[in-house]
Parts: structure tokens; C-alpha cells; sequence
């Protein structure tokens, strides 16, 4: 189960003695359990004892000084390989020059804040229109915790799938989204469907895996609202180097900086 549908499931009471149980028990080694703890803490007062019990466990991270000797040899360390260190550098500059290309690329095609919180204002289930207003502001974590809740007690309803799945694609919760679509992208209205097939495409655009977000492109169906974007993702991907390797893709970049 998606950790933020444990938590909110946790906090209405929902889960019996024994999920409870093991609940507790996994978030005092899970940070992102206690990272979503820590965010229901500050808006329900009636659990901030027995969350700051949960959260000060014995997973704290122990440091130590490093002693004169060991600082030598480090340094030692780095003029034996400064030769390394300084491909390292290159390779990383090539990194930040080729980045943006992908980066772009989702931002043309992607789903944005803006539209996902308007989807959310016109349904009309509890705190969406405060969820609208955490997109608005870019607070997609709150945002998230909210639709979450929704669709954890309404997981048949589409359309709240995709809202969902919108708000996790733009976090980068691939594999969640993966999970909550599921049968969506083969079943059902063919309007959700194509939308499902785009949002998984998006999802391995953002991986850089060019080729599964190709073959989830082609499933998007022709006579929907998304077929002409998909179509055009679809041809930039075939026609350029994008399904190349990444240190093939790198290689080129060094070869023009």
C-alpha cells in the first residue's frame, strides 16, 4: 500500500490492531514514514505525544571527528587522484549542459499545477478546493495527502485515479503511480484510459527510459484529447537521440562543449 494511504488510513482509525502494530514498528525505521508523521503532527494536535514518541527511536544518525592522520591520508588521497577527480568534474558539467534537454521536454509535455488543481476544484469531494490551493502554491506534498485520503476510500473512481496519479507523476512517485493506475490503462472510458497510457508514458520520460515511454504513447487512442499530444512526444522521441544510452548522449554533448 502507497505509505501516504497508510498514514492517512492510520490517523482515521482504519487500519486494526495489527497493521496498527506493524505501523508503528516500520516508522521508526522508515523516514518516509516519519517525514509524513511529521507533517500530521502540525495539523492534528491530538497525536504530537504519541508521534514524537514513534519518531525519537534509536535511528538518529551518529557522527564522529576525524582524527589529524585520517585528514592527511584523505588529502593524500585526493592529489593521487586528482586525474580522476577532475574527469569526474567534466563528466558532471556535461551532466548539467545535457539535463535541461530532458527537463524542457517535460515541461512542454508534462501536467501542470495548474490544470491538475482545476480538475480538482470541479469535483467535489472533501478539501479539494484547499488541495487546489496547495497546487497554486506549489505545495504538492499537502496537495498530495489530501487527494490521497480521497482515493484511498474511493479507489474505484477514475477520474480520482488520474488526479491523483497527476500530482504523484509531478513529485516523482513513478512507482505508486504505476500502482494506482494499474487497470486503468487497459479498462474502462476511453478518455481515462488514454489519459492512464499518457501519465505512465510521462512517468518513463522522467526515468529517461525513451523507449517504454514510446511504446506507452502508442497506446494512447487516436480519437482523445491527448492524441495529438502524444503523437508529437512520440515523433520527437523517433527522430531524435533519445532512446540512445545516456553516455552516448553525454559523449555527443562533450563532443560540442
Amino acid at each position: 500500500m502507497d505509505k501516504v494511504l497508510l498514514t492517512a488510513k492510520y490517523f482515521d482509525g482504519e487500519l486494526n490492531a495489527n497493521e496498527c502494530l506493524t505501523f508503528e514498528n516500520n516508522v521508526r525505521k522508515d523516514l518516509e514514514l516519519q517525514e509524513y508523521l511529521s507533517y500530521y503532527a502540525q495539523i492534528n494536535k491530538k497525536f504530537n505525544k504519541h508521534i514524537a514518541e514513534l519518531l525519537n527511536g534509536p535511528n538518529k544518525a551518529n557522527y564522529r571527528t576525524m582524527s589529524e592522520h585520517f585528514k592527511k591520508e584523505e588529502l593524500s588521497f585526493f592529489w593521487d587522484n586528482l586525474w580522476y577527480i577532475s574527469w569526474v568534474v567534466v563528466f558532471v558539467i556535461a551532466i548539467l549542459v545535457w539535463s535541461p534537454w530532458k527537463t524542457d521536454l517535460y515541461k512542454e509535455y508534462g501536467i501542470e499545477n495548474v490544470n491538475i488543481a482545476r480538475s480538482l476544484r470541479m469535483t467535489s469531494f472533501e478539501d479539494f478546493d484547499k488541495a487546489a490551493n496547495y497546487l497554486d502554491e506549489n505545495k504538492m506534498y499537502e496537495a498530495k495527502l489530501i487527494v490521497a485520503k480521497a482515493y484511498s476510500k474511493n479507489p474505484d473512481n477514475a477520474e480520482l485515479a488520474i488526479q491523483y496519479s497527476s500530482i504523484l507523476l509531478n513529485e516523482n512517485k513513478f512507482e505508486t503511480l504505476r500502482l494506482v493506475l494499474g487497470s486503468l490503462t487497459t479498462s474502462g472510458d476511453i478518455e481515462n484510459r488514454s489519459q492512464a497510457n499518457y501519465l505512465m508514458a510521462l512517468s518513463y520520460l522522467k526515468e529517461n527510459n525513451y523507449e517504454e515511454c514510446a511504446n506507452w504513447l502508442a497506446k494512447v487512442d487516436l480519437a482523445t484529447k491527448f492524441a495529438k499530444k502524444s503523437s508529437s512526444l512520440l515523433s520527437v522521441i523517433s527522430n531524435n537521440d533519445f532512446q540512445k544510452p545516456a553516455s552516448i548522449q553525454i559523449a555527443s554533448v562533450l563532443g560540442g562543449v
